[in-house]
Formats: structure tokens, C-alpha cells, sequence
């Protein structure tokens, strides 16, 4: 087995310190212990659009879109994240992933407006 250089631990930990804060202990102890680093950063991110992306008011079924703010926060997260995990010599994440949760979050707002209609 290969020892990690520096460079991949100090990400490692820096990534993991960043979970840690965000609530993610689970991620955070993956990437510590180095498995699937840039694979546990796309599910971080994944969660993290989960906080900061478009919601639903349960009550009155209305929609409430992802915020400007919301996307420019995802988008640099992903800027730094692939940096880091470039420096380190690491896979980075693919910037696609933004456009698939905003896919998805298209069809769940066309599925909650279908249902509101139909009540």
C-alpha cells in the first residue's frame, strides 16, 4: 500500500474539518480515513443541496424556488472543492452534478404543482 504524500492528508483533513462544521460527521470520518474522498465530496454536495436548494411548504403545497445565493454558494463550493482535491492529486468532482440536482429538482416541482392541482 502507498503512503499518502502530505499534500492528500492535508486536503483530507481540511475536507473533513469543512463536514465536520456543515454537520456531516459521517462524510467527514470517510474522508479521514481517506476512502472515496472525491466520491464522499459528491454526496456532500448532493446533502448540501438539500439545505440550500429549492423547498416546498408542506401546508400549502406551494414551491419555493433555490435562491441565487443558494447557486452561487453550490457552484464555488464545488470551485474550491476541485482545488483541493486537484492539488492533492485526487479525482474531482464533475460540475454536472449541479445540473442533474437541478434537473431533478424540475421534475419534483412539476410533480408538486400536479398534485396541487389536482386537489
Amino acid at each position: 500500500m502507498r503512503s499518502k504524500s502530505m499534500e492528500q492528508r492535508f486536503v483530507e483533513e481540511q475536507l473533513a474539518a469543512v463536514f465536520e462544521k456543515l454537520g456531516y460527521r459521517g462524510v467527514a470520518k470517510q474522508i479521514m480515513k481517506g476512502r472515496n474522498v472525491a466520491g464522499n465530496v459528491e454526496f456532500a454536495v448532493r446533502m448540501l443541496h438539500d439545505k440550500l436548494g429549492p423547498a416546498v411548504n408542506v401546508e400549502t403545497m406551494e414551491f419555493i424556488p433555490q435562491s441565487k445565493e443558494g447557486r452561487r454558494l453550490e457552484e464555488r463550493f464545488i470551485e474550491l472543492a476541485n482545488i483541493l482535491l486537484r492539488d492533492a492529486g485526487l479525482r474531482e468532482i464533475s460540475t454536472a452534478i449541479l445540473e442533474k440536482l437541478r434537473e431533478e429538482d424540475r421534475a419534483f416541482e412539476e410533480r408538486v404543482r400536479a398534485r396541487r392541482s389536482g386537489n
